[in-house]
């Protein structure tokens, strides 16, 4: 069965995170005390520690999510990406998609905890982007055509996979632009 395992990196072995079968993309939080995933059609929450599932609120699909560390939780989805509280609650619209676009999906903050990047999802590759939002407004920009999950990595890079190779794109995280080859 599908279900949540958690090793402490100093055990030799992997324990079950109970109440959690059917989990499906999981993501932590950003003290690594918490981990979110989707199951069921909802999001749910668990303490690593062997903590009890709390479910945090519907979803239509699992388009992966992102935790700030101010208690915001993004998650994909075919309408644009949500917002929900990392207590629970009802998710809000974030991003709105674009004409061409079917989905936003695998958000990811940057490090002022307001701006994220994800994808832009479409049914043609030349419709795909990566982009860039803010929690202040569902208004967004594209950065660069990518068919990729991508993420942010200190001192300033954007990790994404392109054409079978993995990428380090020099990103300033304070203009939010890319900044080289």
């Amino acid at each position: 069965k599908r279900e949540l395992w958690v090793r402490s990196l100093d055990a030799d072995q992997a324990q079950p995170l109970g109440g959690t079968e059917g989990a499906r993309a999981p993501f932590w939080s950003p003290d690594s005390r918490s981990i979110a995933y989707f199951a069921n059609g909802k999001l749910f929450r668990v303490e690593a520690a062997r903590g009890r599932p709390q479910v945090l609120c519907d979803v239509r699909e699992n388009g992966g999510g992102a935790w700030s560390r101010d208690g915001v939780i993004l998650f994909g989805g075919p309408e644009g990406l949500h917002r929900v509280s990392a207590q629970g609650g009802t998710p809000e619209l974030a991003t709105k998609i674009d004409q061409k676009e079917e989905a936003h999906r695998w958000p990811y903050f940057l490090p002022d905890g307001r701006h994220f990047i994800f994808l832009g999802d479409a049914q043609t590759t030349e419709n795909h982007h990566i982009r860039i939002g803010s929690l202040d407004s569902q208004e967004t920009q594209i950065l660069f055509s990518a068919v990729t999950r991508v993420a942010y990595s200190p001192p300033g890079y954007l990790v994404y996979v392109n054409q079978g190779a993995l990428v380090a794109h020099p990103f300033d995280a304070k203009s939010m632009k890319l900044t080289g080859d």
